[in-house]
C-alpha cells in the first residue's frame, strides 16, 4: 500500500501520545536514517486536522443523524484544526471541508434540516435573507445553530467556501 493515498497519509508517525490512528511501530523509527526515510514518504505525527479529516468528517459522508452536542464537539474540532500553523494541514482540511456535506443549512423559507456542503450556502445576513427571501432554491448556513454564529465559525465558513456576499455565476 503506498504511503500517502488522496494526499491523505496512510499511517503515521508515533507521537508522544497513543492514537487510535494507523502508527509507524516505534522500533522501526529509532535510527536517524529510518526517521528521514519515513519523513520523505511525507509521513508526520498525527494532529488535529487529521483527527478532523479522518474521525470527524466521515460521519457527515454517512448522512448519520448527529445529536446537537457531538455537532458542537464537532464544529469545535474543526475550528480548532483550522488554526494550525502548517499551511500544508490547513489546505488538506480545507479540501476535505469543501467536499464534505458537514454544515446544517436552511433554505430561504426557513425549513431546517438540510446538510450541505459550505461551498452550496450562503452566510445568512440580513442584507442576502432580503434579496434572496423568496427564491427557495437558495440555501443559508443556519443561524439558529449556535456553534456555527461565532466569529471562528464564520472564519470556518468562509475558507470553506460558504458566501457572506452576493455571488457572481
Amino acid at each position: 500500500m503506498p504511503p500517502v493515498v488522496e494526499a491523505e497519509p496512510q499511517a503515521f508517525l508515533p507521537g508522544a501520545a497513543r492514537t487510535g490512528f494507523p502508527t509507524v511501530r516505534a522500533g522501526v523509527c529509532r535510527t536517524a536514517k529510518a526517521l528521514e526515510f519515513l519523513t520523505a514518504l511525507d509521513l508526520t505525527e498525527a494532529d488535529r486536522v487529521d483527527d478532523v479529516i479522518r474521525n470527524v468528517l466521515p460521519r457527515y459522508r454517512k448522512r448519520a443523524e448527529v445529536p446537537d452536542a457531538k455537532y458542537a464537539a464537532d464544529v469545535g474540532l474543526m475550528v480548532a484544526a483550522i488554526g494550525t500553523d502548517s499551511q500544508e494541514a490547513e489546505k488538506r482540511l480545507v479540501r476535505a471541508l469543501r467536499k464534505t456535506p458537514w454544515v446544517k443549512a436552511m433554505d430561504s423559507s426557513g425549513r431546517p434540516g438540510l446538510w450541505k456542503k459550505p461551498g452550496d450556502l450562503y452566510v445568512a445576513t440580513d442584507s442576502l435573507r432580503r434579496l434572496f427571501g423568496d427564491v427557495e432554491t437558495v440555501l443559508f448556513v443556519d443561524p439558529r445553530v449556535p456553534c456555527l454564529a461565532s466569529s471562528d465559525a464564520h472564519r470556518l465558513l468562509a475558507k470553506s467556501e460558504a458566501a457572506r456576499n452576493l455571488r457572481l455565476v
